[in-house]
């Protein structure tokens, strides 16, 4: 058996100097620009036909090497995509195809095929002017005044319509359209602004059960959550990987709320806006959360390990990421208390001190995922040369090389 001596160099290094470019790098872009030349446009169709099952014929592995190799230099490796951009799925298709999901141990990580972006502060504006105003008979209800503030505005009420309508259409058996339901809810969380999103999903009940139920009925749950037959939640998480849009989703819920390192007090973000941000485009997959009650806040998948044999401690974990999530639980805690608060307009607030931006968490490898002896084939990343002498210093060289050095993650040589 000869090795074909594929390396593996998942660095992330490049991530973080790419996250800290100025203008967004995204994939419909950077393929675009890689179109554009001739080596990387043949690599790209070259590494587009490598699958899981061809890889496996030395020919065939030995091509995706060389194409490999030549994406590595090229800024494509480097792209990632916008959580409210109007070609997702495209962009995404892009991404999953320069990072193959049958390379072991990447769904395992911290990494998200979304851009490091700021929480969206889009509309909160319009948002304060609208709390500011007096509803009837909902200062005692905190999410039937959440409910009439949405309605007060034109495209929280719109959407929010749009979705209620097709996800409340229930057939005669007292089934439902469960993937037009989520279409029209994925539509109202990409298209309203988060200030009223966020807000009417956590509002705050203070331990009245009819409020509970309001905020626990607000996507709909017959439809877009529950089902007759619950399914287990292995073969939930695996209908969620084989969908490039649910897969991505839920890389990026992992990154911002699940807590890998169960001995660590601390979460992801220390500030959950991202964790709530991510916990709420998971709404409108397969694996949409909701409160489970009108008793407490408590969330879940709708899914059971019953059955799972030997794997039902995966199972468990699977379903603890939202059962049992401190960083989740302590996120929406602290949502539900924002949320009666008094609203501060943004516009007013003193915003000529920026913090400097946190260095990225790197996620640790596991030890049982580098020892699987599959074929594996992923571009190495690297960065393009850049022009020290056109201002940047040397202590700026010295920084970047230790970063790329340091946090250089995996090598591992495979053969057939």
């Amino acid at each position: 058996m000869l090795p074909v001596g594929i390396i593996l160099l998942l660095s992330h290094a490049v991530d973080f100097l790419s996250a800290n470019s100025t203008e967004p790098f995204d994939c419909i872009l950077a393929e675009e620009r890689c179109l554009k030349d001739s080596h990387c446009r043949t690599s790209y169709h070259d590494f587009k036909n490598c699958t899981r099952t061809n890889v496996m014929d030395q020919a065939n592995a030995v091509k995706c090497k060389e194409a490999a190799e030549v994406l590595s230099q090229h800024s494509v490796m480097q792209c990632k995509c916008q959580r409210r951009m109007k070609r997702e799925d495209h962009c995404l298709n892009i991404y999953w195809t320069l990072h193959p999901d049958y390379v072991y141990g990447y769904l395992d990580s911290y990494d998200s095929p979304y851009l490091d972006e700021k929480v969206d502060k889009k509309g909160a504006t319009e948002y304060a002017r609208l709390a500011a105003e007096p509803y009837q008979d909902s200062e005692t209800n905190g999410c039937l005044k959440e409910a009439n503030i949405c309605s007060s505005n034109s495209k929280c009420s719109k959407f929010k319509n749009d979705y209620v309508l097709h996800c409340a259409n229930m057939y005669p058996s007292g089934s439902c359209n469960q993937h037009k339901c989520h279409q029209y809810l994925r539509e109202f969380f990409k298209k309203v602004p988060i200030e009223f999103t966020k807000r009417l999903l956590f509002c705050q009940c203070n331990q009245d059960s009819n409020c509970a139920e309001r905020r626990r009925q607000n996507i709909v749950p017959k439809c877009s959550f529950e089902e007759k037959v619950k399914k287990n939640c292995l073969a939930l998480r695996d209908t969620c990987l084989s969908n490039t849009l649910c897969k991505s989703r839920f890389l990026d819920y992992q990154k911002y709320c699940q807590l890998f390192d169960k001995k660590s007090n601390t979460c992801p973000q220390e500030n959950h806006s991202q964790c709530i941000q991510s916990y709420i485009r998971m709404i409108g997959t397969v694996m949409t959360p909701n409160f489970i009650s009108n008793l407490s806040m408590e969330t879940s998948l709708w899914c059971t390990c019953e059955g799972s044999g030997d794997q039902e401690d995966d199972c468990k974990n699977i379903l603890s990421m939202f059962t049992s999530n401190k960083c989740l639980k302590s996120a929406i805690k602290t949502e539900i208390t924002n949320s009666n608060t008094n609203i501060i307009d943004p516009e007013l607030e003193n915003t000529s001190v920026d913090k400097e931006p946190s260095l990225p968490t790197f996620p640790s490898i596991n030890k049982q995922v580098v020892e699987r002896q599959n074929m594996q084939v992923l571009p190495v990343k690297t960065k393009e040369p850049t022009n020290t002498a056109s201002g940047g210093s040397s202590l700026d060289l010295t920084l970047t090389l230790m970063i790329t050095t340091s946090f250089t993650l995996l090598k591992v040589i495979l053969y057939i």
